[in-house]
């Protein structure tokens, strides 16, 4: 009877274990949709120097959100932050000087902004810069975003240079307008960025 008793307590034991050790390979599904928590990869400070294609690893300490690193080729481990760059354009037809901060931009998250370009459609150009104002007062001039005022003319003409490219989240962004020469007839602004 005592050795039946120590069998029921073993079988008992080794019904619940919670640690797995060693190299095991699993098949077939294995569903975790009733867990309260799962960690599905390593967790640590310290991203391995080694590893195997489709190997995750997360690292406690990167910037929240980018924390999942992932295996893109032997002993290359690629961070997977998701950040990809985005574009934001503005066309505005027979542009004028009176129509410095009519048209307003609004991104729904906090982005950094990385590259405006511009172009015009006919002679001659027209000069812009972008303004992050408040939302409360929208038609009050604010930060400028470039570093300085950019020309834009027939060619295309880029800047990466900015005084404030970090935007706030549901904040107009104004195109202002400071000069057109000629009559210009059409006006293109593609802003990119990257949301924070």
């Amino acid at each position: 009877m005592k050795h039946f008793l120590l069998i029921l307590v073993l079988a008992a034991l080794a019904s619940g274990q919670t640690v797995i050790n060693g190299s095991r390979t699993i098949t077939g599904a294995w569903n975790a949709s009733g867990a309260t928590s799962s960690k599905p990869v390593p967790v640590g400070t310290s991203v391995p120097g080694t590893c195997a294609v489709g190997d995750q690893y997360f690292k406690s300490d990167a910037t929240a959100g980018k924390n999942l690193y992932g295996c893109t080729s032997t002993n290359t481990m690629t961070q997977m932050s998701g950040v990809r760059q985005q574009i934001k354009s503005v066309t505005l037809f027979d542009p004028v000087a009176g129509d410095s901060g009519r048209v307003q931009l609004m991104f729904d998250e906090a982005v950094t902004i990385t590259r405006v370009a511009c172009s015009v459609k006919a002679a001659t150009s027209v000069t812009i810069q972008l303004d992050e104002r408040a939302a409360a007062t929208p038609d009050t001039a604010g930060t400028d975003v470039l570093t300085s005022s950019l020309a834009c003319d027939t060619n295309e003409e880029v800047t990466t240079s900015f005084a404030n490219a970090g935007i706030a989240a549901r904040v107009p962004v104004a195109l202002t307008i400071s000069a057109v020469t000629g009559t210009p007839d059409t006006l293109r602004v593609h802003v990119s960025y990257v949301v924070n």
